[in-house]
């Protein structure tokens, strides 16, 4: 039976491990197969989440040596295991989500139904489930790929929406989109890797939706909390600029060039 690949990345947070996990064994009507990676983290979390799911069915548990980062641990268990599986799809989540019982089932059949390559899910704030948290992404007129529908109700957002890709804390991309284009930039670290592959798709001329039933609570920052900092903001602004530069046309940098000049002496004059 031809399973969907589901990557889960802990570091440093196996309490939010554990319950995503808990959530996700739980789902009906899909089969499925988690990789739990542990991301080098610190006291033993690696060895204590073998212990805890070795006898998981549904798991396979990867031990990594160092901490890859967010994109190239992706980027390693794509080329070393995933690559490899006669599956249609792969899901991505992040370890500090609670899925609803039906999240892939709906991935996956709206993938099929509206024939696209990725689907951004509804993912609502976890501690205020009046608010959402994101529903995919959106490009600016800086360059700037931002979140849709962050901190808005979640009453205005039931109904299926094109986007520029999705997040990918709650995702589902087509396998054979990720072989014709490659999968995530090693350029990245930890943020703006899924703006990134989410244009490049879009430019490559492969199709995101937003699908409202697929249902996923996050508690929002929890993973960027343990690295923020000035660097990480500058390198997240580097990120936009790397993306925006690789991805476009002559022609489209200088039309939007004085919205990008104006954005960012804003930036650094506040």
């Amino acid at each position: 039976m031809n399973k969907t690949p589901i990557i889960i990345i802990n570091w440093n947070g196996i309490q939010d491990t554990i319950e995503c996990i808990k959530s996700v064994v739980s789902m009906k009507g899909i089969y499925f197969h988690i990789h739990l990676i542990d991301n080098a983290s610190d006291n033993n979390e690696g060895d204590q989440l073998n212990s805890l799911f070795a006898k998981e069915s549904k798991l396979t548990f990867y031990q990594y040596p160092k901490n890859y980062g967010f994109s190239k641990a992706h980027i390693k268990i794509w080329e070393e295991v995933l690559i490899h599986l006669n599956s249609s799809y792969i899901a991505l989540l992040n370890n500090d989500t609670i899925v609803d019982q039906n999240w892939l089932y709906e991935m996956i059949s709206f993938a099929q139904s509206n024939k696209v390559d990725m689907v951004s899910s509804k993912m609502i704030n976890f501690n205020n489930r009046d608010l959402m948290d994101n529903a995919g992404h959106k490009m600016l007129n800086t360059g700037e790929i931002i979140p849709v529908g962050h901190a808005l109700s979640i009453h205005d957002y039931n109904s299926h929406q094109i986007n520029m890709g999705a997040c990918a804390g709650a995702s589902l991309y087509r396998s054979s989109m990720i072989k014709k284009i490659g999968f995530f930039d090693s350029f990245f670290s930890t943020g703006y890797e899924d703006a990134e592959f989410g244009l490049r798709a879009f430019i490559a001329g492969y199709k995101c939706k937003y699908n409202p039933k697929a249902i996923v609570y996050h508690k929002r920052g929890k993973s960027i909390k343990k690295i923020f900092n000035l660097e990480y903001s500058v390198m997240i602004q580097t990120s936009i600029f790397y993306t925006y530069f690789k991805l476009f046309p002559l022609g489209s940098i200088l039309l939007s060039l004085p919205f990008i000049v104006l954005k960012n002496i804003l930036v650094f004059l506040i």
